[in-house]
Parts: C-alpha cells; structure tokens; sequence
C-alpha cells in the first residue's frame, strides 16, 4: 500500500520562491524543504495536492542543469496548484533556511495583487 503525503500550505521565500511544503495538522514529516520533497519523490515517496476533483500528484520538473522543482497541475492550463496554497503558519514564521535550497527553483511566478 503506497502512503501519499498531502500538501495543504507551504513556505515561500524572497521573490515567493517555494522553499517549503506543509502537511496536515500532526504530520510529522512536516515542514519539508523543496530539496528535500525532491529527493523523497526520487524515491518513490508520493506527495499530493487535495482538490476537490481528487487529489494532484506533485511532480519533479527540470534537470539537474538548470535546477528542479515541484509542480502539481490537474487543469488544462497548467497551472501550478502549489501557487494557490496558502502560507503555512502553524510551524511559525521562520521558513527553513533558504539556503538549502539552492539545487531547486520555481520557474516564474505571476506576482498577485
């Protein structure tokens, strides 16, 4: 039985690059920096947006030459449902260090509002 674990907020840096992702209440796998999400989908660790159509598997896009990333899209568009999550609260303000993740980006992201 393949256990997925589910993205419901994240921590974004400067810029709002990605630098982390966050689970359910009482996850303790989270928070889970992007370089670390990385290497655990490598090796058969599933990760999952909840939609409301059914759950968006989170992806590995990019190439070690220009850097990896996560993307989760189930629309026709592409979008990356991981930009539409909210900024994960419950682990306190201070995201990871930003540092660890240099290997990783997200591509551009639309600034909102």
């Amino acid at each position: 039985m393949r256990t997925t674990r589910f993205v419901f907020s994240c921590h974004r840096g400067v810029g709002g690059a990605l630098i982390a992702v966050c689970g359910g209440a009482h996850q303790d796998w989270s928070p889970r920096e992007v370089a670390d999400v990385v290497a655990d989908i490598d090796t058969g660790v599933h990760y999952a947006v909840p939609w409301s159509q059914g759950p968006i598997a989170v992806e590995v896009r990019g190439d070690a030459a220009g850097g990896r990333w996560l993307h989760s899209s189930g629309r026709q568009d592409g979008a990356n449902e991981l930009d539409a999550l909210a900024t994960c609260t419950r682990h306190g303000a201070t995201p990871p260090d930003e540092q660890a993740v240099l290997s990783t980006r997200t591509p551009g992201r639309p600034r909102r509002g």
